[in-house]
């Protein structure tokens, strides 16, 4: 009947979609391809700052390789927010980090907020 169809479609459950994510922050240059290998998996990686020791390009540009490498193949989405120590050498020249940063596929500073489709 109708009514029994119609009760039917009501009861099945809307289909959920699981969206996995990691967030570190704080790694201050320390990040390997080892330490990656153990991270477990996710959708978005999230890392919220000071992936860098003291801020300089050489740091930002190793940091880089991992994000367009090994994070890259493990990550589809790699979300970077610039902390205090990122910026030492750049100050308010966020470009600079965003231009190094090509292996992220967002990169915020402070509060700005991103959509991650």
């Amino acid at each position: 009947s109708m009514m029994g169809a119609a009760m039917k479609k009501k009861a099945e459950a809307p289909k959920r979609t699981t969206v996995r994510i990691l967030h570190i922050s704080d790694t201050h240059s320390l990040l390997t391809e080892e330490v990656i290998r153990k991270l477990p998996a996710a959708d978005i990686l999230i890392h919220t700052g000071d992936f860098t020791e003291s801020g300089n390009l050489k740091e930002v540009q190793e940091f880089n390789k991992l994000l367009s490498g090994p994070l890259k193949a493990k990550y589809p989405h790699r979300v970077v927010v610039a902390g205090n120590h990122d910026l030492y050498h750049v100050g308010n020249n966020y470009k600079v980090l965003k231009d190094t940063l090509t292996g992220a596929t967002h990169f915020l500073v402070h509060e700005q907020m991103v959509r991650v489709r």
